[in-house]
């Protein structure tokens, strides 16, 4: 009983498109960045879904790129804290970093 896919992938979120002519599923797709050489994919999966872009830049890049429809994109800035409390650092974080 699914009843959204939300996919954060251009291939994803077109065999979810696919998927969702046989099952009523909706697609929402969300684009963190845009890369160069993939812009014909991009569109074929992006065209007429609900799409959340993470920054202004990703959602100008779509629309002008991919000529994806503005009414369609909506934007969910990241977020990253300017201050914070807690000044340790994970040692799992810094040892998959090394």
């Amino acid at each position: 009983e699914i009843d959204i896919v939300h996919s954060h992938h251009r291939m994803t979120t077109l065999m979810s498109k696919i998927a969702s002519k046989f099952v009523k599923v909706k697609v929402i797709h969300t684009q963190h960045l845009c890369i160069e050489n993939k812009f014909y994919l991009t569109k074929i999966a992006l065209n007429n879904i609900n799409i959340i872009t993470v920054s202004d830049g990703a959602k100008e890049i779509l629309k002008r790129k991919c000529n994806l429809d503005e009414k369609k994109i909506t934007t969910i800035y990241n977020t990253i804290e300017l201050e914070c409390e807690n000044k340790e650092i994970d040692s799992k974080l810094l040892e998959l970093k090394g």
